[in-house]
């Protein structure tokens, strides 16, 4: 921990190899979304981290880090709609998927005395 600087997300191996998927339309799609989120433009942000989770999801199959996972949920009959819905669920952004779930936990209504932030419940 003394060592940590931001900039080791640059140059440390193993957290760029770890990042490889993450692309700039990605940071772009997350950071408006996230920014939205903070501000209580709800609807822009969860137009905006659903495509950031889509672009996650879509990156990692072109890279190959997903071939397992798509072939087990095909194997399970879903329908196209379900198994990719299932696959941004189980392998989007954790991040992204979190905000998303706040915002639907309250039916994607801003809660009345909204500060742009909102206790975790989990870890």
């Amino acid at each position: 921990a003394d060592r940590y600087t931001p900039n080791i997300w640059n140059t440390d191996q193993d957290l760029k190899a770890m990042r490889q998927h993450v692309t700039e339309d990605f940071l772009a799609e997350f950071n408006e979304g996230r920014k939205m989120f903070l501000l209580g433009e709800w609807s822009g942000a969860q137009k905006r981290l659903e495509r950031a989770n889509e672009l996650m999801v879509e990156n990692a199959l072109e890279d190959g880090f997903l071939e397992e996972e798509l072939e087990e949920i095909q194997n399970q009959a879903l329908n196209p709609k379900e198994a990719a819905e299932e696959l941004k669920k189980e392998n989007g952004d954790g991040p992204s998927q979190c905000l998303l779930d706040f915002i639907q936990l309250h039916g994607g209504v801003l809660p009345l005395k909204w500060e742009g932030w909102h206790p975790l419940t989990r870890k």
